[in-house]
């Protein structure tokens, strides 16, 4: 009996872990005051890691969470995301070139 219990349980949790989460499935989607689109999600449940969309013909970038003094701060040392709760700006870190600024919900 116990056998038959331990195996549900571990057919029923493999099973579970094939639905994606809410984090990862329902993008935040602002616009930006350059009339950039910026599309960005939680891709963990700790919300430790975006994955984020700058534009309809950008990759999906996958960016961890950094030390911040002021709002949330992701990065992947290329690209990084300070989200500010309402307000978010994006910017390429080698030469701290805004690449969207001003984005908030529509």
């Amino acid at each position: 009996m116990r056998t038959l219990i331990a195996v549900s349980l571990t057919s029923l949790l493999a099973g579970c872990s094939l639905w994606p989460s809410a984090a990862q499935t329902s993008w935040t989607q602002w616009r930006c005051d350059d009339g950039a689109s910026l599309d960005w999600r939680y891709a963990d449940g700790a919300q430790e890691t975006v994955e984020l969309h700058l534009g309809a013909d950008a990759p999906v970038q996958r960016l961890k969470k950094e030390p911040s003094t002021f709002g949330s701060t992701y990065s992947d040392g290329v690209l990084t995301f300070n989200d500010k709760g309402s307000e978010g700006l994006v910017y390429r870190v080698a030469d701290d070139e805004l690449l969207a600024h001003g984005c908030r919900a529509p």
